[in-house]
């Protein structure tokens, strides 16, 4: 099918015609817009050109206007001109009615936070106090439940601090590293929060204190990976390449491969049985003031201990925001690839099975 069609009429005279079209999808349902242009008052017309870059799907918002047969789209589209060119805008569903929405906002505002989801609930962990005349890093351990919409606070952190990281498993969260205070230096705290019974148990520490690492768990191990080894500060600091897994079995730390580069304030999930380690940064050394954002996207076979490079980023970050949605690898935030300056907004998803990337709404927020 083509339908919906609008036309304008340039200034020149030239003809533009857009209009949806079907002819992408065998069972005539996806969605395309396609133009057709005529410089000689309709007696010809050049080849049609395909808009869209992908087509789209039947919207799944209702109300739907075809009942037996879901095939309806919106008749929102236009064409005008000028002296130049064509501008054209339409109503398409590529986003499958993908959204972001704004939800409770945290009891404590804080920023650098530790997170992680387990179950049906968000667990946000220390960070630096915000507020006039407050210094240091927090103990605060906040549940938000994703069913009711609303937060809860639990028992702190033994060791308070920003810039760790944090895994899920079962009814435990594992946090190690971090700032251990804010002008102070790195921790090497490893500690497993009980959900059931909300108490606090202090591990083995890490072998190596870090700040900014990455941690991620597969099986029955968790890998804590890169970092930096002081406070990030100009006169201080050393990236790290370090890997190295806890066995939650014997409750002994154990080295992996080293990171294929220094890496630290990066974004890490789990997508199967694989680890993503997502931008980043890296400092060249004692009094380093370049720091650039990292593009590469890693991809580590904990069964072979080996790195792979696995895509890279359409943009460098700095401490992106990563998570997983079925295959997808979502990407948002950060700072960007020019240093400590431009917050990221922009989102992408990143289809591990098909090798693409595709852009995904953004955020409302920058962070």
């Amino acid at each position: 099918d083509q339908f919906m069609p609008a036309m304008t009429v340039a200034p020149n005279g030239a003809i533009g015609v857009v209009w949806y079209d079907r002819r992408h999808d065998r069972e005539n349902l996806d969605i395309d817009v396609y133009m057709a242009v005529s410089t000689d008052g309709g007696e010809s017309w050049q080849r049609n050109k395909r808009i869209t870059t992908e087509s789209s799907p039947i919207p799944p918002l209702g109300p739907n206007f075809d009942v037996v047969r879901p095939c309806y789209m919106q008749d929102y589209r236009d064409i005008v001109a000028d002296q130049n060119n064509f501008y054209i805008a339409w109503g398409d569903n590529r986003e499958e009615g993908r959204t972001w929405e704004t939800l409770a906002p945290m009891p404590t505002p804080r920023e650098a936070t530790i997170n992680v989801a387990l179950g049906n609930s968000v667990f946000v962990m220390g960070g630096i106090n915000l507020g006039f005349g407050e210094r240091g890093e927090s103990r605060s351990l906040e549940r938000f439940d994703t069913r009711s919409g609303r937060w809860m606070s639990l028992k702190p952190m033994p060791t308070g601090r920003s810039y760790g990281a944090a895994v899920g498993v079962g009814m435990s969260l594992y946090v190690a590293g971090g700032q251990s205070a804010r002008y102070g230096g790195v921790s090497s705290a490893f500690e497993r929060y009980d959900a059931l019974l909300n108490r606090w148990v202090e591990l083995q520490p890490m072998p190596t204190a870090r700040t900014d690492l990455g941690l991620a768990r597969v099986d029955s191990k968790i890998y804590a990976m890169g970092g930096q080894n002081c406070v990030v500060e100009r006169t201080c600091g050393t990236t790290l390449d370090v890997v190295e897994i806890y066995d939650m079995k014997t409750g002994e730390w154990s080295r992996g491969t080293p990171l294929p580069e220094p890496l630290a304030g990066f974004a890490t999930t789990v997508i199967g049985d694989k680890i993503y380690v997502v931008g980043g940064y890296a400092r060249s050394g004692l009094f380093s003031t370049r720091i650039g954002g990292k593009r590469t996207v890693w991809e580590y076979d904990p069964a072979r201990d080996v790195w792979a490079i696995r895509a890279a980023l359409p943009s460098g970050r700095l401490w992106p925001i990563a998570s997983f949605c079925g295959d997808q690898l979502v990407i948002s935030g950060g700072l960007s690839d020019q240093g400590f300056s431009l917050y990221r907004r922009n989102a992408w998803a990143f289809d591990t099975a098909n090798s693409e990337w595709n852009r995904v709404p953004s955020p409302k927020i920058d962070r």
